[in-house]
């Protein structure tokens, strides 16, 4: 009895921990904005150097690394970045950026946004977006909602 008892225990506590809501429409988080972490924080002195090494990783990550040609419209600025399932912030030196760069086709995809993080001058995070337009690229979606608070390059 003691058995049947857990075992019907175990499958009510793994039901609710299971039950989400049922919709027809997918569930998007709403992309927040770079958080500043301190207000009027300096970014780090050099900026150029980081650009190249956000490049260079951005690069690593698309089919055709050659043809990729960055937009910077952006200038660096501290914050937090939160992941696309918000269960890890990046703090540090954060800014967007867009990329264009040819696909396996050999035809340019169109701009998409990036983001990437330094801290003590390091790069800790960088993710490309989908290109997929608003509500379904949350880089793209997080990049625009928080433009107001970057600074121009």
């Amino acid at each position: 009895m003691r058995i049947k008892a857990a075992v019907i225990t175990t499958i009510i506590a793994a039901m609710q921990c299971a039950a989400t809501p049922v919709s027809s429409q997918p569930q998007q988080s709403e992309p927040e904005r770079v958080r500043p972490s301190e207000p009027g924080a300096k970014t780090l002195s050099d900026p150029a150097s980081m650009r190249l090494a956000a490049e260079s990783v951005i690069r690593n990550r698309l089919v055709d690394p050659e043809s990729a040609i960055f937009e910077w419209p952006y200038g660096f600025m501290k914050g937090r970045w939160p992941t696309i399932l918000k269960s890890r912030f990046y703090d540090g030196e954060i800014t967007c950026g867009l990329v264009n760069a040819k696909n396996r086709l050999g035809g340019y995809t169109g701009k998409v946004f990036f983001v990437v993080v330094f801290n003590n001058g390091s790069l800790t995070y960088s993710d490309i977006g989908t290109g997929k337009g608003r509500g379904r690229d949350f880089v793209g979606d997080s990049c625009l909602k928080s433009a107001p608070e970057l600074p121009a390059n």
